[in-house]
């Protein structure tokens, strides 16, 4: 026991600690698509609005709990680099983002989804029911 200098009566252990996940790691969050009615991960219709989820996380893995983060989404064109769209990003404000994109041209295009200027690495098979809220 701890008594924290409050006399025997006041001992102040066990006591309750509170721990939050620490700041965002880019390497560690991860995007990911519904499938309903495709996994806008991997494919596309040209002029439809596409939706990839971002769960940002800590260095150990825990999922964030707040937003704030730079979340930027970048879609171009591998047949001329000049074409690029960027995605619309929502910060839900509790580690989640939601990132909406519309491509009006048909084509092959690289995703590069990064948070704070640094790659988001991992893309995970499409959603659980979490992302309809």
């Amino acid at each position: 026991d701890i008594y924290c200098g409050l006399g025997q009566d006041k001992k102040c252990s066990p006591f309750r600690l509170s721990v939050i996940p620490g700041a965002a790691v880019a390497s560690n969050c991860e995007a990911e698509s519904s499938s309903n009615p495709i996994d806008n991960l991997v494919e596309a219709r040209a002029g439809d609005t596409g939706k990839i989820f971002l769960q940002a996380k800590d260095s150990y893995g825990n999922n964030r709990i707040s937003g704030g983060d730079y979340v930027k989404a970048l879609f171009t064109s591998v047949s001329n680099h000049d074409i690029q769209y960027r995605g619309n990003i929502m910060d839900t404000n509790d580690g989640r983002y939601i990132i909406s994109y519309s491509i009006p041209m048909a084509g092959n295009y690289i995703v590069s989804i990064t948070l704070g200027d640094e790659p988001v690495k991992y893309c995970v098979r499409p959603s659980d029911p979490r992302w309809d809220s």
